[in-house]
This record gives C-alpha cells, sequence and structure tokens, in this order.
C-alpha cells in the first residue's frame, strides 16, 4: 500500500531535480547530470587565506595548526541546494548525494591523503545543540561523518576509522551563524561553544566533518577545542567551501 500511494504521488507530484529544475524520476535531490557536473577539487586550502594547497599542509599559517578539505565549490548551484535540502528542509535522502560528492573527492585525492592518514583516524561532526538537534530531527554533520567513515574504510581496509558523535558537545544553544551581519560577529557568537572529551581525543588524528565551510569560524573554535584536547594532527573535510 505504501509504495502504491508513493507511486500516486510521483504522479501527480513528480519529483523535480533541484539543480536543474527538471522532472527527475530517478534520482534523490540531483539528477544524474547535475550530480555528475559539479565540480570536484583535487586538493586542500589553507583555512585563513584559502589558498590551495597540494598536500594536506598549512605553511603559509602554521599557528592555526589544522587544513582544510572541501570537495566541491558552495557556489556551485546544484551542491548548494543539496546542502541546504539537507540542513533546512529536513530531507534526509539528500545525505545520498552529498556521500557522492565526497566520495568523488577522496577517491580524487586518494593517493596524496593516504599519507597523512595514520593507521586510526577519528571521524567528529560538527555538533548541534541537543535541543536544535530534536528540533530539526537529526545532525547533518553526524549522517556525513557516517559517510566518511564507510567511504574511507573502504578507500583504505588496512587503516581504521571511527565516527564519534560525543567526543565534542555543543554548550551553548546559540543564534545561527547564517543571522551574523560579518566576520566579528560569527567570531563571537561562537566563542566558547563547544566542549570536547580530552579522553577520546587525545593523542589521535581528527577529521572534523561539518556542510560548508563559510567564514569557517565554528570549524576554528571547534578545530581549537580539540587541539586543546590534545589531539595529534586535524583536518577539517566539508563537502562545499564558499
Amino acid at each position: 500500500m505504501i509504495r502504491f500511494l508513493a507511486f500516486i504521488l510521483d504522479l501527480i507530484f513528480p519529483k523535480i531535480c533541484l539543480g536543474c529544475q527538471k522532472p527527475n524520476p530517478e534520482g534523490n535531490i540531483l539528477c544524474r547530470k547535475c550530480l555528475e557536473n559539479i565540480p570536484i577539487n583535487s586538493g586542500w586550502f589553507c583555512p585563513i587565506c584559502q589558498r590551495r594547497l597540494p598536500a594536506p599542509e598549512n605553511p603559509c599559517h602554521p599557528k592555526i595548526r589544522f587544513v582544510l578539505a572541501a570537495a566541491a565549490p558552495y557556489a556551485e548551484k546544484a551542491a548548494q541546494e543539496t546542502i541546504q535540502a539537507l540542513k533546512y528542509r529536513q530531507l534526509e535522502n539528500a545525505a545520498k548525494d552529498l556521500e557522492i560528492i565526497l566520495k568523488k573527492y577522496l577517491e580524487k585525492t586518494k593517493i596524496v591523503f593516504a599519507d597523512w592518514l595514520p593507521e586510526e583516524t577519528l571521524i567528529l561532526p560538527i555538533p548541534l545543540h541537543p535541543k536544535k538537534e530534536k528540533d530539526r530531527g537529526f545532525n547533518q554533520s553526524w549522517l556525513l561523518a557516517q559517510a566518511c567513515q564507510k567511504i574511507l574504510t573502504s578507500q583504505y581496509p588496512e587503516k581504521k576509522f571511527h565516527a564519534e558523535k560525543n567526543a565534542i558537545s555543543r554548550i551553548k544553544n546559540i543564534p545561527s551563524q547564517t543571522k551574523c551581519r560579518n566576520y566579528e560577529q560569527r567570531e563571537e557568537n561562537i566563542k566558547n561553544a563547544f566542549m570536547a572529551d580530552s579522553q577520546k581525543i587525545k593523542n589521535k588524528t581528527v577529521i572534523i566533518i561539518d556542510d560548508v565551510f563559510t567564514s569557517g569560524a565554528t570549524i576554528r573554535e571547534a578545530a581549537a577545542i580539540i587541539k586543546a584536547a590534545g589531539a595529534r594532527k586535524v583536518m577539517a573535510l566539508t563537502i562545499a567551501k564558499a
């Protein structure tokens, strides 16, 4: 009965690709063409000046002590619409398309990335405040962290990857960063918003994962907390970079 009702609804309200706005009977959020046309980055970035780096190192601003990995440009409409569909419209199947984007990026950077990865790596999502996660129904970064663990495990079967939801937590229920008017407000808004469990993080190599890197204030705050908790190396991995 459920499948029959879904079939009827698809006839009355056909699925539309968020990228090209054309009928999309076979896809999730994006049609195959739009998904394939998303440009995929081939390197890493400095999280301050956003200079492209050929390897996961950060020589231009070493005090930051983490490097940015971003799969695609946020200016790409198809990627942007898919991220927003997951984040703001609670369309969880959008995570499947984002997983494909992430997989393409990790495959493209696989050879160089292998030298950065140790025997064991901890994958941490940017946490939501419990109230906000309850209202949304899920944490999109946790869905991406689980996808990342699956992809990396298949690509590097000789290494261990563990997605951990509670190694960092959000202790302040702050307004959304999108409501801040400038960089300074974002920095102040996110300040002291996180707490880290040093027992889970100390001496670990950590990949922080989030959906999009815009001003970078949220990820920089999380990375600072993770480093203070004793992490050995830190990388921020996002689906897109503004």
